[in-house]
C-alpha cells in the first residue's frame, strides 16, 4: 500500500515538472539571463526577439547582438523606471538605445526617438514613472533604411551620467521584435566583367571611355567605410555625453519657461 502510495506520488510531481517545462511563463530574449550585456562590440551578449529584464548600473553601457538577414526588421524599445524622489543629480543622466549593422555603423532611428534625459526636479523624476527610448531599422512604417547585410546586429542600451548617481541601481527592460517583412534592400546591378563595348567589339565606345579621365584638381578623396571597434564604441560612448551637454544648454537657456508636461523635453 505505502509503495503504491509513493509511485503515485512520484508520477503526480513528474507530470507536473513536465508541464512547467511545456508551458513557459514567458518569453526570454535570453533565455531568462538578465540584463547584463558585453562591454564592447566585441564581448557583445548574444540574444534574439523577445524580452530582457533587470536591474542595470547607472553609467555602463551594455552590448548586445542579433543576426538579422537582407530585408528583416530589428526595433528595439528600451525602459526604466524611476521611483518617486528620484535625484540623478546637478546634471541630466543619458537614457538611450541605438542599433549597430554588420560594420558597427549606427543605425540612423528615423522615426523613433533613441535617447530621453532624466533631469533633476523632472515630473517623472520628481513623482516617479517610466522613461522610455526606441530605434529600429528596416521598419517600413518608420521609413527606416534597410537591413542590406546578413550577419550581426548591435545593440547598444544604458545610462550615462557624470553625477554621483553612477553606480546606482535602476531597472531596466528591453523589447526586441525582428520581422521578416522589413525594408526590402535595392537590388545591385549586376558586375559583368569584360564587357564589350556597344559596338561589339570593345572598339569606339570603350575606347572613348577609356580615354575620359577626370583631372585630379576634381577627384574626390576616396571613402572608408569600416571603422575600428574601438573607434565605433568610443564614438557612441560620446554620442550619449554629447546628448546631456546639448540638453543642459538648452535646460539653462530656457529656465524662465515653465517645464513641459511630463519633466522631458
Amino acid at each position: 500500500m505505502h509503495d503504491r502510495r509513493r509511485t503515485g506520488r512520484r508520477a503526480a510531481l513528474l507530470a507536473a515538472a513536465l508541464l512547467a517545462l511545456a508551458v513557459p511563463a514567458a518569453v526570454a530574449a535570453d533565455g531568462g539571463g538578465g540584463i547584463q550585456g558585453g562591454a564592447t562590440f566585441n564581448s557583445a551578449r548574444p540574444v534574439q526577439a523577445g524580452t530582457l529584464s533587470g536591474d542595470t548600473v547607472v553609467g555602463d553601457l551594455y552590448f548586445y547582438r542579433v543576426d538579422l538577414l537582407p530585408g528583416q526588421s530589428l526595433s528595439v524599445t528600451a525602459r526604466t523606471t524611476l521611483p518617486a524622489g528620484y535625484n540623478p543629480g546637478p546634471e541630466p543622466e543619458a537614457f538611450g538605445v541605438a542599433v549597430y549593422d554588420p560594420v558597427r555603423q549606427p543605425a540612423r532611428c528615423r522615426a523613433d526617438s533613441p535617447t530621453a534625459a532624466i533631469w533633476k526636479g523632472g515630473s517623472t523624476a520628481r513623482e516617479g514613472g517610466s522613461v522610455e527610448a526606441d530605434c529600429s531599422l528596416g521598419v517600413r512604417e518608420d521609413n527606416d533604411d534597410a537591413a542590406e547585410l546578413a550577419g550581426t546586429y548591435y545593440i547598444q542600451a544604458g545610462i550615462t551620467s557624470t553625477n554621483k548617481s553612477r553606480g546606482d541601481t535602476l531597472p531596466l527592460r528591453l523589447d526586441i521584435e525582428i520581422d521578416d517583412s522589413g525594408v526590402v534592400p535595392d537590388s545591385a546591378e549586376p558586375f559583368e566583367p569584360g564587357a564589350r563595348g556597344a559596338d561589339g567589339g570593345g572598339g569606339a565606345a570603350a575606347r572613348e571611355s577609356s580615354t575620359d579621365v577626370q583631372p585630379a584638381a576634381d577627384a574626390r578623396p576616396l571613402k572608408t567605410w569600416g571603422v575600428p571597434a574601438a573607434t565605433a564604441l568610443t564614438a557612441a560612448a560620446l554620442g550619449f555625453a554629447l546628448l546631456a551637454v546639448l540638453e543642459r544648454r538648452r535646460h539653462r537657456r530656457s529656465a524662465a519657461v515653465p517645464p513641459y508636461p511630463g519633466g522631458l523635453r
